[in-house]
């Protein structure tokens, strides 16, 4: 509550009583001495300040309880004060001042306020709304800032507008200008409205350039241009995949931004993600215009890719060869499909949001992280993991990375359950009899060694419990021959890991089989198949053979002390 509302209320909430002498109606305890001047008696100074001075001080004690006096009211108390003491003086006997030369003193201090119309008019001026002019004690503040005095509802009327933020915090008196106190703010808003007000307040601060605001998870923080690479240093590919320019380079820099939320957009124009290789002007066009399917670039009369049976591809080499392997069915929801071209069960739809919310084919592979899934025909494994067909092609076609055969390489890299698709049966079959080879192998090793019962595969809790063929595969070294294709034992794998075999750089051809090297020693009872040499420098089991020397792989490089 302002303090003008609270001393008119205590004013207006005091006694009043009639004069009988003039009938103005006056507050009782200034009846006495207003009385005694009407009648014509002489004029008690101290008695005359003491009945002001208890009229007045009530009014301070109401406005001390609401916060700030009036300064007009504060200026009559310093006067009254003034004369207060002096008609102590002047009764006291301490002076040779006349009543009289007090009495006029006192009427030059008080001036118009101590006469009860002019006291009440000031009153009233204090009780009127600047912009409204409705008089309403208990509603009006005064902005002691501009000494403007204005209604709540005027008020809270200029900081609910619409108007920008710096011009809802200022004094709403024409050409005024002032600030207005948030304390102001707080007292005539609810709590709604002063929350929106607010985050109008930080809508401004981020709107002064100075700041971003994460347009995902809404986290405000201080904006940071970005160091300017060139596409040498910098190999993200734009939209359309054409490499990035070096303006287009310069406005990433300056405008991308990136979360702790991981949301990456453009501050300029918001758009998420960040539109690479573009400005906001050509990403619009961009967006509003026919874009290729596969690579994303924009299709016009001149490449657009007709004999494909499909919509939207360009005539791009790659993307004509990516046509040629694409469904062309088009989904229940009316989107393209984008499994393969021999399938006969199309896969689920892509561009589709998931129960999660997301669109999968806006995902990247998660074989070559490199393009979307939309970006190239895809097949959906048995497990429910969508990849590109080519992706997987190329991966089971490279098989095992290193010269020890393994066969992780046929597990789904996200769930690690075997691969399985009726369109990579034809690879994966001699993959799995390799693999079920190797396998026999090992078990025939493990069981000449004496390990099938190691704790790892009998005991509860161990890495292999109940399951002897992977122990086995773990342990035992397998490669596969150059010359006959086929796998043959190379000692244990941690011997291998040791020796710091460098799987990378190894060459193929020295890898080969004891059956294949210059010997013609037979087993009688086994073959060749578990006919192992020694290596000629080191004795351990040898694992290549090159210039007539059977090898270990612990020579490649020196061995430590």
């Amino acid at each position: 509550m302002s303090m003008t509302s609270a001393a008119s209320s205590s004013t207006s909430s005091s006694p009043e009583t009639a004069c009988p002498v003039c009938g103005r109606a006056l507050p009782s305890s200034l009846l006495p001495s207003h009385v005694s001047g009407c009648l014509g008696d002489p004029v008690n100074p101290l008695a005359l300040a003491e009945d002001l001075k208890a009229w007045l001080e009530p009014q301070f004690d109401a406005m001390e309880r609401a916060g700030r006096p009036v300064p007009r009211l504060q200026a009559f108390a310093d006067v009254l004060m003034s004369y207060h003491h002096r008609a102590s003086v002047l009764v006291h006997g301490q002076s040779s001042v006349t009543e009289r030369e007090a009495a006029v003193d006192a009427a030059m201090d008080l001036g118009s306020v101590d006469d009860d119309e002019q006291f009440r008019l000031f009153l009233e001026r204090e009780a009127t709304c600047c912009l409204c002019k409705a008089v309403n004690a208990e509603a009006v503040i005064h902005l002691e800032e501009c000494d403007h005095r204005v209604c709540r509802a005027c008020l809270r009327g200029s900081l609910t507008s619409d108007a920008p933020y710096r011009e809802r915090v200022q004094c709403p008196v024409a050409e005024c200008g002032q600030s207005l106190p948030m304390f102001v703010c707080k007292a005539v808003l609810d709590a709604s409205e002063y929350d929106a007000l607010e985050a109008s307040s930080l809508d401004s601060i981020v709107h002064s350039g100075a700041f971003v605001r994460c347009p995902s998870c809404k986290e405000v923080f201080a904006k940071e241009q970005g160091d300017v690479l060139t596409s040498d240093q910098d190999q993200t590919r734009a939209l359309d995949g054409s490499v990035m320019t070096p303006e287009a380079l310069r406005h990433r820099a300056m405008h991308r931004f990136r979360c702790k939320c991981r949301t990456d957009w453009c501050d300029l124009c918001e758009a998420v993600p960040y539109h690479n290789g573009f400005n906001c002007s050509d990403f619009k066009a961009f967006t509003m215009a026919r874009r290729c399917r596969f690579c994303n670039a924009a299709i016009t009369e001149a490449n657009l890719h007709r004999d494909c049976g499909l919509q939207d591809v360009c005539s791009n080499s790659e993307c004509k060869v990516r046509a040629s392997d694409t469904c062309t069915k088009v989904l229940p929801c009316n989107h393209p499909c984008t499994g393969l071209r021999s399938e006969s069960n199309c896969c689920p739809c892509l561009s589709c949001p998931s129960e999660e919310g997301t669109v999968i084919a806006d995902e990247f592979c998660n074989i070559c992280w490199v393009e979307s899934l939309g970006s190239a025909p895809c097949i959906r494994l048995t497990c429910g993991h969508h990849f590109h067909h080519a992706c997987i092609v190329k991966k089971l076609e490279k098989k095992w990375p290193g010269s020890r055969i393994s066969f992780g390489f046929l597990l789904c890299p996200l769930c690690k359950d075997p691969i399985s698709h009726p369109s990579l049966s034809r690879l994966l079959r001699p993959l799995i009899r390799t693999k079920k080879s190797v396998q026999d192998l090992a078990m025939q090793r493990l069981y000449l060694e004496g390990l099938q019962t190691h704790p790892d595969i009998t005991q509860p809790g161990g890495k292999h419990f109940q399951h002897p063929e992977e122990y086995a595969m773990d342990r035992f070294a397998y490669f596969m021959c150059h010359k006959c294709k086929r796998p043959y034992f190379g000692g244990m794998r941690q011997c291998g890991d040791m020796a710091g075999r460098d799987e990378e750089n190894f060459n193929a051809d020295e890898l080969l089989c004891g059956g294949c090297s210059d010997t013609t020693v037979n087993c009688d009872v086994h073959g060749k198949d578990f006919i192992e040499y020694k290596c000629r420098f080191c004795c351990q089991v040898a694992v290549w053979f090159c210039w007539g020397a059977h090898r270990n792989n612990a020579l490649l490089r020196p061995m430590s002390s």
